[in-house]
């Protein structure tokens, strides 16, 4: 969707309540979120950010999306990515 498309590109913004403030709506989502954070995943974009909100929506589809960055080379990512996984494993 286009809202979940902004609101997901806004994760990177250097405003912190405006990434906060979409994160929230992100997550209120639900699973409607996913593909606009999958595709900040694949562009490189706010990949911490968007992995945590990812792990906030949880479901299979997040699961997925996030799995392949609980290895980057970037430790903040390769520890967003772990935090993500245990929260969507418990909304799993």
């Amino acid at each position: 969707t286009a809202p979940g498309t902004v609101l997901a590109r806004t994760l990177g913004s250097i405003d912190e309540t405006n990434r906060t403030l979409a994160a929230v709506l992100l997550v209120r989502g639900g699973e409607h979120a996913v593909r606009p954070l999958q595709r900040n995943l694949a562009g490189g974009h706010a990949l911490a950010m968007s992995l945590r909100v990812l792990g906030d929506v949880g479901g299979c589809a997040a699961l997925n999306a996030i799995t392949p960055f609980s290895h980057h080379p970037d430790a903040t990512v390769a520890r967003a990515a772990a935090d993500a996984l245990r929260a969507a494993s418990l909304r799993h």
